[in-house]
This record gives C-alpha cells, sequence and structure tokens, in this order.
C-alpha cells in the first residue's frame, strides 16, 4: 500500500526506460497519466526525449450516497450515483446524445440509465476505483476537516447544484488515512532540458481548463496546444490542428516557437 503513489509508478516508469536500454524517455499521457508524466520529469528532468501531457490532472472525485433512492434493476439509484451516472456520460462528447436521453428518463422518474452508466464509471476496465482511492490519498498530504467541506459543500451546491456538493463532498474520501508521501504535485517549476508539449480543451468537463494551465506554469519550457473544444482530452478526438501539432512533435521532434491555438470544429477559415 505505501508504494501506490504517482512517485513509485514516476520511479517504476524509469525502471522500464532503463530495461528497454533507452537514454532517454518518449511519453504520451492522457489525463492522469499526464499527472503522471508531470512527476516523472520532476524526478528525472534529464531523462525526457519527448513528452506530451493531455488534459494533465491531478485526480478526480466520488461521493456520498445521499438523498432518497429509486428502485431499478440491479440496485437503487441514489444522489450520489445519478450524479456518477451524469459524470460517466460527460467525458466524451460521443456520449452526451445518451446524456439528453438518460436525464429526460430521469426526469419522467425512470433512473436505469443513470444508473446502467453509473455502473460503468464504477466498473470501468480502465479505471479502478479502489487504486485510485489509494493513489489520490497517498499522493497528498490534505486531509481537510468535515467542517470545513460542509462549507464548501453548500457554497458548490449553489454555483453547480448538479455535481457541486457531490465533488465536494468526495474530499472525505482521505479521511484518516495516513500521511505515506505527502504532497506529490509540483509546486515550483521544473527544470527540463527537454520540452514538454501540454494540450488542454477550453471546455473539458472533468479536467478544468485552468488546472491544466496552473500545472503547466510548473514545467519550465514546455509548450501549450490549446483546442476550443469540449471533449475531455483532444488528441486524436477529430481535430486535425491538434493531431498536426501533437505528431510534428512527438514523431519528429517539431517544437512550435510558441503556444498553439486550435479553434472550434467548424470555425476554421477555408
Amino acid at each position: 500500500m505505501p508504494h501506490l503513489t504517482t512517485d513509485a509508478t514516476a520511479r517504476d516508469l524509469d525502471i522500464l526506460r532503463s530495461a528497454l536500454e533507452e537514454p532517454e524517455l518518449t511519453y504520451f499521457g492522457y489525463s492522469y497519466g499526464g499527472g503522471l508524466g508531470a512527476a516523472y520529469a520532476q524526478l528525472y528532468p534529464s531523462k525526457v526525449r519527448r513528452m506530451v501531457l493531455d488534459a494533465l490532472a491531478a485526480g478526480a472525485g466520488g461521493g456520498p450516497e445521499i438523498g432518497n433512492p429509486e428502485n431499478v434493476s440491479g440496485g437503487k439509484l441514489t444522489d450520489a450515483l445519478a450524479a456518477a451516472g451524469i459524470s460517466q456520460l460527460l467525458y466524451t462528447t460521443d456520449d452526451w446524445p445518451r446524456l439528453r436521453r438518460a436525464l429526460a428518463d430521469g426526469l419522467e422518474g425512470d433512473g436505469q440509465a443513470l444508473y446502467d452508466a453509473a455502473m460503468e464509471f464504477e466498473e470501468s476496465e480502465g479505471f479502478s476505483r479502489d487504486a485510485f482511492t489509494a493513489i489520490d490519498c497517498n499522493d497528498t498530504s490534505t486531509r481537510p476537516r468535515t467542517e470545513r467541506i460542509a462549507e464548501a459543500a453548500e457554497i458548490a451546491r449553489e454555483r453547480a447544484p448538479i455535481l457541486g456538493a457531490w465533488q465536494a463532498w468526495s474530499w472525505l474520501r482521505c479521511t484518516g488515512w495516513d500521511t505515506v508521501s505527502g504532497d506529490a504535485w509540483l509546486a515550483d517549476p521544473t527544470r527540463q532540458i527537454a520540452a514538454i508539449m501540454v494540450v488542454g480543451t477550453v471546455g473539458d468537463s472533468v479536467v478544468p481548463y485552468e488546472n491544466v494551465k496552473d500545472l503547466r506554469s510548473t514545467l519550465s519550457g514546455s509548450v501549450m496546444v490549446t483546442l476550443k473544444g469540449r471533449s475531455h482530452t483532444a488528441y486524436r478526438t477529430g481535430d486535425r490542428c491538434v493531431n498536426e501539432a501533437v505528431d510534428a512533435y512527438l514523431l519528429d521532434g517539431v517544437i512550435p516557437t510558441a503556444d498553439v491555438e486550435c479553434p472550434a470544429a467548424g470555425t476554421r477559415r477555408r
């Protein structure tokens, strides 16, 4: 358990680099994988060859079961599971039509679609909630007081009625956990020898664009590619501008001379 940390995983990544007899690491990371790449660059700045961090994040959260549950096939749809279902269907714009239908059904008293989406969120093959909780709580020494979380939840509920309180109460997940490695995320700018490419989407519903910019500021010499879209992660989501910038850098080592801004689909000049 003490080794379920981003720091330990970044060190494992360097062992893999060494085992492959590669003098430097070429790396692409989505979402939390972007945060892992940033941690690697902090530990081994001289061993970064090329690195792309798309929607780099330091984690996301779940919440407590509150409210009156609704019976559905397979279990009960609580407020927290409904929020989880909405969150799951916000990840990609491809799921937005499904989200609209699920919300319409929910407003008519049928919560099955939201419950099914929540189960996908809980049981995803690419995401382990147990691993997420362990890594997230081992990565940070922050243990906010329950009273402070309750205050934040009330503010969040006013500003974001559907998901605000759910996100705020998720801070309880680390209550009672011993501190393992302290705060893993970068506080001071990291000195790199190689430029790092950071990719962010202005309308990302999972990782706020401002958070991406904040983490980018800790990576000195990095270049930013911004997509004015709504997807969580930008590379290979159908935007040619982003794809071309990333491919040129990752495959050929072409570093943009300035930050790149990619307009939303349908707004490009022909």
